[in-house]
């Protein structure tokens, strides 16, 4: 379909996890052969970091669980906060390995620490912001 020029690879040096999305020429060859209409991805999105939090489950857990987490209470949250709020039982060391990948990545950031115990507590960046967006989608 690359060669044929309907679909373009977001992110084409990973080995694993590539993400696809149609072409102009292959949205209209879709909305002829099937009658569906397929909307443009947004342009907005880091593709390779969306499919970093995509590929790994526990990411993308820990993306979620932050982001109910601050609707909820409107302020940053621990590592271990966001653990309890995973619907699943996951490891804290899990969890503390996926923040650091997700602060890497720059979806996360430190908004400060606690004042008893100095713990971090972290926050969405807007980019996290997107990609969780695209992710509910």
């Amino acid at each position: 379909m690359e060669q044929r020029r309907l679909v373009q690879c977001f992110n084409p040096r990973m080995v694993t996890g590539r993400l696809y999305s149609l072409t102009p020429q292959g949205r209209a060859a879709v909305q002829k052969a099937f009658s569906i209409s397929i909307p443009q991805p947004p342009a907005n999105i880091d593709w390779r970091k969306y499919s970093q939090v995509v590929r790994a489950k526990i990411r993308r857990l820990t993306l979620i669980s932050l982001s109910r987490l601050e609707e909820k209470t409107g302020s940053p949250q621990t590592a271990t906060a966001i653990r309890k709020n995973l619907e699943r039982s996951v490891l804290l060391n899990l969890v503390i390995r996926a923040i650091k990948d997700l602060l890497k990545l720059g979806l996360l950031q430190v908004a400060g620490v606690t004042e008893k115990r100095q713990w971090k507590l972290y926050r969405l960046t807007r980019m996290g912001r997107r990609v969780l967006k695209q992710l509910q989608q």
